[in-house]
């Protein structure tokens, strides 16, 4: 199994998981279920992805790198509460002034076409905030894991990104690898027994 690190070097984004997800397709299809919410088609080419990237830490230089090694996504703005940062990524990256914004002015990217997602890797606890924000300026969300800091503030972000009209992705690697789908065929055949969930253990 790949590890976190595998992931972002070799995949730099959720939407760009198409080999992965016709695998688990594969897998779904060996044991008799479907998902139609996954294709098998691949397609080499096609639109490039315009993503900003918001939140410029250690994690986020990662997913820049990968983003550069993958011809169907561009770096095209940056969101950061330093301006250092957004000074020595911008040139970095070749994005322009008028394309790097801080938090308190990354309300006027909706304004700015050369934008189709951000995606957000910011720490945990603004999260939430951070994506109710972006689905307002109408771009689609791609955001880190933890999706949140519990289940309401996820389902905030699921009904607000509904009610805006855009995307909403969580960036987690395990979506796509083989083991999981084979052990949720398992699970959805019966072959595992009943589950029953309680705050001390599982009980099979």
């Amino acid at each position: 199994m790949s590890t976190r690190r595998d992931f972002i070097q070799k995949l730099s984004l959720p939407l760009m998981a198409m080999p992965f997800a016709a695998s688990a397709a594969n897998e779904l299809q060996k044991s008799g279920l479907t998902a139609p919410q996954i294709t098998t088609t691949i397609v080499a080419d096609g639109p490039v992805l315009r993503v900003a990237l918001m939140g410029l830490g250690g994690y986020c230089n990662m997913v820049a790198k990968a983003i550069q090694a993958c011809p169907r996504v561009k770096i095209t703005a940056l969101v950061s509460g330093t301006p250092a940062k957004l000074a020595s990524w911008g040139e970095k990256y070749q994005v322009p002034e008028s394309s790097r914004y801080t938090y308190s002015t990354v309300d006027q990217i909706k304004d700015n076409k050369e934008v189709d997602a951000v995606y957000i890797t910011t720490p945990n606890a603004l999260h939430k905030d951070n994506a109710i924000q972006i689905a307002r300026a109408g771009k689609h969300v791609i955001v880190e894991k933890p999706m949140a800091l519990n289940a309401k503030e996820g389902k905030e972000m699921v009904d607000y990104c509904k009610k805006a009209g855009v995307h909403l992705w969580v960036g987690y690697r395990m979506h796509f690898e083989p083991r999981p789908w084979k052990l949720f065929a398992c699970v959805a055949r019966g072959n595992l027994g009943r589950f029953c969930f309680s705050k001390a253990c599982l009980v099979l």
